[in-house]
């Protein structure tokens, strides 16, 4: 069980750092290229999923490295961050993946030969529709503020311990039961010849 352990924090700690170094660094490029052209609808959706992507490596990856590869986990001593980083976590990916449907589809628009389909490629539209989607996955996320909570120590090797005792037993009750099926399934076979 230790080395699996051993395992799962070695991959944390080799492979989701340089990911959260890489993610950072390019999404910071990608800030910096595109902040020239913050006027046009795609470059500022882009900057905002840039943005996101940033919150979302942090929250997500960063402290997941902690806790795993450090055992510095904040989620299990603080209420209110445990609940935070789920709700960051999963709306800043949702609104990551629609800001990346949203510059594509505003590219969609400014492709078209009709002036009255390019006219939807606006900063005006892309702010608003920016929001929306950061009102609305925000909301879908709301639950996690509920249902999200920390699991004492004690409720966790209650818990670990409850499946030793099922992981146990199991086997035993199987074990025991064998020789009867075998017998019930003997007789069957038997009693039809």
């Amino acid at each position: 069980m230790s080395s699996t352990n051993t395992i799962i924090s070695s991959i944390t700690i080799y492979v989701g750092f340089p990911i959260f170094l890489s993610g950072t660094l390019g999404n910071i490029v990608n800030v910096h290229l595109l902040w020239r052209n913050r006027h046009n609808p795609c470059a500022f959706i882009l900057i905002i999923s840039s943005l996101i992507n940033c919150i979302v490596l942090f929250y997500g990856l960063f402290t997941r490295i902690l806790s795993t590869g450090f055992h510095l986990d904040w989620s299990t001593t603080n209420r209110t961050w445990c609940k935070t980083r789920a709700v960051l976590t999963q709306s800043g990916f949702l609104i990551s993946i629609t800001c990346i449907c949203l510059a594509s589809i505003d590219r969609f628009f400014v492709s078209f030969r009709q002036e009255k389909y390019r006219r939807l490629s606006r900063l005006s539209i892309a702010i608003v529709s920016v929001i929306i989607t950061i009102i609305s996955c925000v909301l879908i996320c709301i639950p996690y503020l509920f249902y999200v909570d920390l699991i004492g120590r004690q409720r966790e090797s209650f818990q670990k311990q409850l499946t030793s005792m099922m992981l146990i037993q199991i086997p035993i009750i199987i074990l025991s039961t064998l020789p009867y099926v075998i017998y019930t399934e003997y007789t069957i076979l038997t009693v039809k010849l």
